[in-house]
């Protein structure tokens, strides 16, 4: 009688086999519960991951381990670190690799589904002069720009390298050099400025 009753009770508690938040719920009080049911669906969001299709033309200049900045716009006004913890070894039929990225989320702010934005960095360098891209003219497969000298601008021809379409590496200035950035069209070698 009642003995069976308590015992019975030990099979209806449902335990999670991980520590997380419930993310899907699909029963609701009373209703049936079969073996081939999930009522729940636990996830643990101390950690998210970020997943994210990847060109040939990146894909062997990452691995995993490597940092990488994830903008989350919806949380964050600043970039968080993300660490690369898989890359698929083939890729999709469209031709591009998955590559899973880990974010740290102790706080909590990060939910499933959010959108994240992930730039790979395809070439780098240092201690290199970054101007924006419309301080560098082009005239004649020339490239120059013009420098602050005394009250009038000196045009320095320079060597342009890598470009993001919004900021371009140049060689051929100073570190501490002025350099025009506004109004330079209409500047010529030894214009007053």
């Amino acid at each position: 009688g009642i003995e069976v009753l308590k015992s019975n009770l030990n099979y209806i508690r449902v335990t999670s086999p991980i520590d997380g938040v419930i993310t899907q719920r699909n029963i609701e009080p009373t209703n049936m519960v079969s073996s081939a049911m999930t009522p729940f669906v636990v996830a643990d969001t101390s950690k998210v991951t970020v997943n994210v299709d990847v060109s040939e033309r990146i894909i062997n200049l990452i691995n995993v381990g490597n940092s990488i900045d994830v903008n989350i716009n919806s949380v964050y006004d600043h970039p968080v670190m993300g660490v690369i913890k898989t890359i698929d070894p083939a890729a999709s039929n469209g031709g591009s690799f998955t590559v899973k990225i880990e974010i740290d989320n102790a706080e909590g702010l990060l939910k499933p589904g959010m959108i994240a934005h992930v730039s790979f960095t395809e070439q780098e360098a240092s201690n290199v002069v970054i101007v924006p891209r419309n301080t560098v003219i082009e005239d004649d497969d020339e490239n120059y720009v013009f420098v602050v000298n005394g009250n009038s601008a000196k045009k320095v021809k320079v060597t342009t390298g890598i470009d993001d379409g919004k900021n371009i590496e140049i060689s051929g200035v100073d570190f501490g050099d002025n350099i025009v950035v506004s109004g330079q069209t209409y500047l010529n070698d030894g214009s007053a400025i």
